[in-house]
């Protein structure tokens, strides 16, 4: 089970003090109360929603609470604060597994909070945390045309299921006033083949690639996802390339995406194919992530090394996914 919480308090995660524990809580997010719809949306696992409603005006408090109780693969709870709600028993009728008023909230929740929140959840509904997790995992296992952990079983002319990454360089306008093009066109050969080393060693391919950038393709086997890793690696060991191989004047920025998605496989005339996963990674790399970041959907982080995740921030939707960036490192270098 997830954790989400929806506040404009800052200081509410310290309050709160949730943390993941293993058999219980597999996740906590703290979101802002702007993102609400485009969160709940986005739902796609058995997630414990927090509601904090002291950023809420009362007259719009049961619109929030209406859309809570639409959501089949949710539980939720209500932090109040500053007493809002005069009818507390009139939240659990209306499908509430907790309240935390102020009082509550020095006592800070935890673990074993959670623990009777669940055993209530399954007094009322027994089989309704376990049916929501069936559901989520049919949800994701359906449209998955798996390509294995290799490229031995992949078929030119088939429709697979691949981890598909976007990567493209910052500042192509400005790179184009600036370098001369046998310079240009020398520095970004060099980039490509960087990219290409480097991806090939967690099984990836470039697939499709113009001047700047383009997507590579890793075959998804439904168990791991090594792109992950290799996305993370490719942000933390990029100075290097800057330092001992780029043929840049100036340090590189570039912006990286990854999704799980269908497409057919060719490995010719790639500008004819017709994919919405397809279109859906140009979208998110190019109209989402900013420059220098990376970010990944939420589907590619349930398949990634648990150990990934502490690396990561919840951004906000897109196109109905969940997004994560990854935290960056920090230098303080300006130019070779």
């Amino acid at each position: 089970m997830n954790v989400l919480v929806f506040s404009r308090n800052r200081k509410l995660p310290e309050k709160l003090k949730l943390r993941r524990r293993k058999g219980l809580v597999d996740d906590v997010s703290f979101v802002g109360l702007e993102q609400f719809s485009g969160q709940l949306k986005a739902i796609d696992t058995p997630t414990l929603c927090y509601l904090d409603l002291s950023g809420i005006e009362e007259k719009k408090i049961q619109s929030y609470l209406r859309a809570l109780r639409k959501q089949d693969n949710i539980i939720f709870g209500i932090i109040d604060p500053t007493g809002k709600i005069k009818d507390v028993a009139g939240l659990f009728h209306g499908g509430a597994v907790d309240y935390l008023n102020r009082h509550t909230l020095d006592g800070a929740v935890g673990v074993r909070r959670l623990t009777r929140i669940r055993e209530f959840v399954h007094g009322i509904h027994p089989t309704l945390l376990e049916a929501a997790a069936a559901s989520a995992r049919e949800q994701r296992e359906a449209p998955y045309l798996l390509s294995g952990n290799g490229w031995t079983a992949v078929v030119p002319g088939r429709e697979y299921t691949f981890a598909m990454m976007f990567i493209e360089l910052d500042g192509k306008e400005q790179m184009e006033k600036s370098y001369g093009m046998k310079n240009l066109s020398i520095a970004l050969s060099s980039f490509r083949k960087f990219v290409d080393g480097f991806v090939r060693k967690f099984g990836g391919r470039l697939w499709i690639w113009f001047s700047f950038g383009g997507i590579v393709l890793f075959p998804f086997d439904g168990k791991s996802c090594p792109a992950l890793t290799c996305g993370f690696r490719l942000m933390l060991f990029k100075h290097l390339y800057d330092i001992e191989g780029s043929h840049f004047p100036h340090f590189l920025s570039f912006r990286t995406a990854l999704q799980i998605g269908n497409t057919p496989y060719t490995e010719e005339n790639t500008g004819h194919i017709v994919s919405d996963s397809l279109n859906s990674i140009f979208h998110l790399g190019q109209q989402f992530v900013r420059p220098g970041n990376f970010c990944v959907t939420e589907e590619v982080m349930q398949f990634g090394h648990p150990v990934l995740r502490d690396y990561f921030l919840n951004t906000d939707t897109f196109e109905g996914r969940k997004i994560l960036r990854m935290r960056l490192p920090v230098h303080r270098h300006k130019g070779k």
